[in-house]
């Protein structure tokens, strides 16, 4: 059943083609979600945006294996600036519970993120282009980005050289966090970088009834654990900029045996590059004093994984102006989530909005079996994409 059409202030786009590009936004929206596929094996997916869209640019190519990459060109695309807008396209690794017709037919394969309404606003808003492409002013490229999920797709199609033209970039995220009708944005750090930490505690096992003769792992890791948590929460002065957490611990085979080996993992989120950097080295040294006091040799593998995210503030002030225009409620925008669109906002200035998507029936959270979407939410998205575009271009 579809969803009633909740009318939005669309300024570029009147009433007929608002309800026009609802239905696509819905059937692109809903194939996509059927079809979920993990990140560089999104290959249905992949061809199905290229057929979508293929008909609707002036250029077209594959890149990062499942990754696509398209133009709009302006009438003067010569001497002028190129924008590149992105959509992420991979699932994640759930066995969905929705009681809905498009449900996933892809066992153990789930759209939870909201991927599936990104590639769709994105393909809408290329036909929309398509057909006012008299009003552009700068180039338009478009970037349908595989493996977000923990892959560092990104990072893959800017080594394979998607930035080497462009000059601004923005993303966007659908959000359960935040109610339909509402977006958030913030200007500077808006997403935490999201770094990964694996321990092997090596000691001496033993009978659990003879504890003095081994070296306890166990008691090493309780104990490291307790001190980083009491620790790290004052150990900087942005006290509320960053997060470590403990997420795995497995040692042991029976209640009677004092295991050699122990495996802790973690991960640590932040806002702040230094301290980033000062975690891990911080995490070492506490952790090689309590192996020392303990007689516990130790290997640790620290992954720097996703940056922190940071919006230009020439760009969130083109942002805000174009959001404005929707007649939606403007909240910051701050999420300990991390995102790989920051690798792209080291390379060049960008911009990226969280769009509200949270109703009662869809409230669910993102990675969650149940999660579904307010899909009205895809038609503000495609709108702050054709708004940013045109007040970009009138301020550049």
């Amino acid at each position: 059943m579809k969803p009633k059409l909740e009318l939005i202030n669309l300024n570029d786009l009147n009433l007929s083609e608002s309800k026009e590009y609802y239905d696509l936004l819905l059937k692109n929206r809903r194939d996509l979600h059927k079809i979920p596929e993990l990140g560089f094996q999104e290959f249905k997916t992949s061809n199905y945006i290229y057929n979508q869209i293929k008909d609707y640019v002036d250029k077209i190519y594959k890149l990062a294996t499942t990754g696509i990459v398209a133009y709009i060109y302006s009438p003067n695309n010569n001497k002028t600036k190129t924008l590149l807008l992105r959509a992420d396209i991979d699932g994640l690794p759930i066995q969905e519970e929705n009681k809905i017709e498009y449900k996933s037919e892809h066992n153990g394969m789930m759209h939870a993120c909201g991927h599936d309404a990104h590639s769709s606003i994105l393909i809408n808003t290329i036909k929309y282009f398509y057909k006012n492409r008299d009003k552009l002013k700068i180039n338009l490229k478009f970037m349908f980005q595989p493996g977000e999920e923990g892959f560092a797709g990104a990072k893959k199609m800017i080594d394979e050289g998607v930035l080497d033209d462009v000059d601004y970039a923005t993303a966007l995220h659908v959000w359960n966090d935040l109610d339909i009708k509402k977006v958030a944005i913030k200007k500077g750090a808006s997403m935490a970088s999201s770094d990964s930490f694996e321990i092997e505690l090596i000691g001496k096992g033993g009978h659990a009834a003879i504890p003095y003769q081994a070296y306890d792992p166990i008691l090493t890791a309780t104990n490291f654990i307790n001190y980083c948590y009491s620790y790290f929460p004052r150990a900087f002065n942005n006290s509320n900029s960053y997060i470590l957490s403990f997420t795995y611990i497995q040692a042991g085979t029976a209640n009677n045996i004092i295991p050699t080996k122990l495996i802790l993992k973690g991960t640590v989120r932040t806002f702040d590059e230094n301290i980033r950097i000062n975690i891990a080295s911080k995490l070492e040294q506490i952790l090689k004093s309590f192996c020392n006091l303990n007689n516990i040799d130790y290997i640790l593998k620290y992954n720097l994984g996703y940056p922190v995210l940071i919006n230009d503030p020439f760009l969130y002030d083109i942002a805000y102006k174009s959001l404005q225009k929707i007649g939606v409620k403007i909240e910051k925008f701050k999420s300990m989530g991390s995102e790989d669109m920051a690798y792209i906002f080291q390379k060049v200035p960008g911009i990226y909005v969280a769009i509200g998507s949270k109703d009662e029936q869809n409230n669910s959270p993102h990675h969650n079996p149940k999660f579904n979407i307010n899909e009205t939410s895809m038609l503000i998205g495609m709108q702050y994409f054709i708004n940013f575009i045109f007040t970009l271009q009138e301020n550049i």
